[in-house]
């Protein structure tokens, strides 16, 4: 309601009935690139570090803007069919909401404007786009919200005259608010928080005004013979859903137990009701907490990676999990079940390595094309001496022999210089929460670690 007139504005859009488009004739390709949550997180820290400032505009009507490739057609709307010539149909020039191929008409002609104004469309991530002026500036891309990021706030204005050249946008000034996440800038730091969705969610399943708790889970038995399975499981998918978005973008410390929880969506029991409700309460006294990334003298990409041998009762796998910092802050993780079983725990934390690596090469190349890396090397830290030495000398071992080929390519790039592997104590090694439930002390000395506190 607008307080001016109060009165309710209405909109109309229309709509293309796509799910009739035959693939291979009305349409081809439909998918759009748009920026990874890693990728926003690493440029936050970016700017955190380096002290950018970062603005944020919305494109009206993004789709409509699209050029069309195929020749479609479309009855006249309901309402405005012409008099004259009721039988004819409409001929598609641009794209239309509704049409499969909309995102990527829309990609396609926002990725022309900014080609054409000497943006560099950067390969780790299609949804990010640099213009190596000095000094640098940074376009952001999700569908049709954007942010732009330099030092230079003429650069920023330049952009932001350009795009509205093009297009009708909407100036949002300053960020304070992208996917999902709230974002505060201060000269010494950027602080990412999830305090807007976490509220609401919580109201969502009734929770606002439960008894928080300190711990994301105290669960020790997931699977049991006394499991009463959930006649509905519809209310646990929703919170196992709504859990992952947040424990994807802002919240490392839930992951472990999110990831958890997901591979009972097929058949929960009213006990994964029981731990996912328990998260939901830890949220609720953790609402406020978020990830902070500081200004920093030099950018240095550091990752911790761990695992948990045989961990899963089920079927004996184990837990790998990962986290990589900059600026401070976390900017990548992951908590994921291995595909085989490990025959030791240094097989485990092996193969975990390795996933963790392939996460740091394509980190360090995403920074390289941002200009960003120079000639540091970035550390993997992991507190299994046995698999360290494992990585950095390729000899053959009666335990270790038989470890598939793909997971020793850490050898060439460590040989390669490319990143180096050293030791820390489990005590310092901030991916084991994402490999094991922790108490409360442990839980909140890794969280201090990570700079995830109260904002």
């Amino acid at each position: 309601m607008k307080p001016s007139t109060s009165t309710f504005p209405h909109k109309a859009r229309l709509v293309a009935q796509g799910f009739s488009q035959i693939h291979g004739i009305d349409y081809n390709e439909t998918f759009s690139p748009v920026i990874r949550y890693d990728s926003l997180r690493l440029l936050l820290a970016l700017a955190a570090s380096h002290s950018l400032s970062v603005y944020q505009m919305d494109v009206t009507t993004a789709f409509l803007n699209g050029n069309l490739v195929e020749e479609l057609y479309m009855r006249q709307p309901p309402w405005f069919i012409s008099t004259d010539h009721p039988q004819r149909v409409c001929r598609l020039h641009k794209s239309l909401y509704g049409l499969k191929q909309a995102p990527l008409c829309w990609n396609h002609t926002i990725d022309q404007v900014l080609v054409q104004a000497n943006f560099t469309r950067v390969k780790s991530d299609y949804g990010i786009y640099v213009s190596h002026s000095s000094p640098p500036t940074y376009v952001a891309l999700y569908v049709d919200d954007l942010l732009i990021l330099s030092k230079s706030l003429t650069q920023i204005k330049s952009v932001q005259s350009l795009l509205s050249s093009k297009f009708q946008m909407k100036d949002l000034g300053p960020v304070t608010t992208f996917l999902g996440l709230n974002i505060r800038q201060t000269p010494q730091s950027i602080t990412l928080s999830l305090s807007s969705y976490l509220t609401s969610i919580l109201q969502d399943f009734g929770l606002d005004t439960c008894n928080p708790v300190t711990t994301v889970s105290t669960t020790t038995e997931w699977v049991s013979d006394h499991d009463v399975p959930l006649t509905d499981p519809t209310l646990f998918r929703s919170m196992v859903g709504k859990l992952l978005f947040a424990a994807n973008t802002a919240r490392p410390d839930i992951t472990f137990t999110v990831a958890k929880l997901s591979r009972y969506l097929k058949q929960p029991s009213q006990n994964h009701l029981t731990i996912a409700k328990h998260v939901l309460r830890y949220l609720k006294g953790t609402i406020d907490d978020g990830i902070t990334y500081t200004r920093t003298s030099s950018v240095e990409l550091k990752g911790f990676c761990d695992a948990d041998w045989g961990g899963i009762l089920e079927d004996r796998t184990s837990t790998t999990g990962y986290i990589f910092m900059l600026a401070n802050g976390p900017i990548s993780w992951k908590s994921k079940k291995q595909n085989s079983i490990a025959t030791s725990t240094t097989e485990a934390e092996y193969m975990a390595m390795s996933d963790a690596v392939k996460e740091l090469l394509w980190l360090k190349q995403l920074m390289k094309e941002l200009s960003v890396l120079g000639s540091y090397v970035p550390i993997l830290f992991g507190d299994n001496t046995s698999s360290i030495s494992l990585a950095k000398h390729p000899t053959q071992h009666q335990r270790t022999k038989h470890i598939d080929i793909r997971y020793h390519f850490i050898r060439d790039h460590i040989l390669k210089g490319d990143l180096q592997i050293e030791y820390v104590d489990s005590q310092s090694n901030i991916a084991d929460l994402l490999t094991k439930q922790l108490v409360r002390e442990k839980l909140n000395s890794l969280k201090k670690k990570m700079h995830l506190a109260k904002i």
